[in-house]
């Protein structure tokens, strides 16, 4: 290799690796994940409306059993680790500062150089080294960063997190008529003995922690039901229409529908000529009685 390829080697070597070193730029903090510590602090803030829940109170089985539920904000402890660092930005020597600016320039003056004056045993590979010198400094990763962990600096970041939540009522008391007390268990729930006397009077029961009074009996309703015979009638196909449809029904109900044949009978023999469809609503339907319970809520008035 001759003189003129040790001079650009030595000259690759100076641009390509320079004086470069890290200054000290500061201190950051670096911070682990979030966990939990600790048990959860509930705190309450309210209750809900005490509800009944099924089966309910029969003759067979007097028992009630009623729902409550509450609100409350759960304060959950969050613990992370932290410690510090040293942060230290890489810094570029004055040669490289220098190249990073000029190898442009300086490419382009070998160029003209050897344009002028062509020896390309030295220009051209100046020139290559140069070029390729050039794109390595332009491609270089920047900014670059060195991190020292600071010696001591461990520590620990706490915060609290709050939600809100409904939640079972646990261990409630409630009062049964000023006489006894029954408390809610894990799943908010107490059962209750109802006297059979007292399903249409009612007993009452008294939530002391949210001021609630509840009374809860059976009240009587009625609804409207369809009698089994229509289905019957309607699979039939054939309702529909007026005296003629219904005497064909009656002929097939006589046939072997039992207790259906009498009913449609009915209809014929004192309808007439009524709309069958309207009979069927009429003489199909009857009111039935049930007992359904409830309960109230007393409101207590300020004095």
């Amino acid at each position: 290799m001759n003189k003129s390829w040790h001079c650009l080697l030595l000259i690759a070597i100076a641009l390509l690796s320079g004086c470069a070193h890290f200054k000290f730029q500061g201190y950051r903090t670096v911070k682990g994940s979030p966990e939990e510590v600790g048990p959860p602090v509930d705190r309450v803030i309210g209750y809900g409306v005490l509800e009944l829940k099924k089966p309910y109170p029969s003759e067979s089985s007097p028992i009630l059993q009623v729902y409550l539920e509450k609100k409350i904000v759960q304060k959950i402890r969050y613990d992370r680790d932290t410690y510090q660092e040293e942060v230290y930005k890489k810094q570029l020597s004055s040669l490289e500062a220098f190249y990073k600016k000029y190898w442009v320039w300086c490419f382009f003056v070998n160029l003209a150089l050897f344009i002028g004056e062509p020896k390309w045993e030295v220009a051209l590979p100046t020139a290559a080294v140069i070029a390729l010198s050039g794109s390595v400094v332009e491609g270089k990763p920047k900014p670059e960063f060195q991190y020292k962990r600071v010696q001591g600096s461990d520590g620990v970041e706490t915060h609290f997190r709050e939600y809100e939540r409904d939640v079972p009522a646990v261990g409630e008391p409630l009062v049964i008529d000023e006489l006894t007390t029954v408390h809610t268990d894990t799943n908010g729930c107490a059962r209750i003995s109802f006297p059979r006397s007292r399903f249409d009077t009612g007993i009452k029961i008294n939530h002391a922690a949210s001021g609630g009074l509840y009374i809860v009996r059976r009240v009587q309703r009625e609804r409207i039901v369809e009698a089994s015979w229509v289905k019957t009638v309607k699979m039939l196909g054939l309702v529909g229409g007026k005296a003629a449809t219904i005497i064909q029904i009656v002929k097939h109900a006589r046939a072997g529908l039992g207790p259906a044949a009498y009913i449609i009978t009915i209809v014929v023999d004192v309808a007439g000529d009524i709309i069958f469809p309207y009979a069927v609503r009429k003489l199909g339907t009857i009111t039935e009685q049930y007992y359904d319970w409830v309960i109230f809520k007393i409101e207590k008035r300020s004095k």
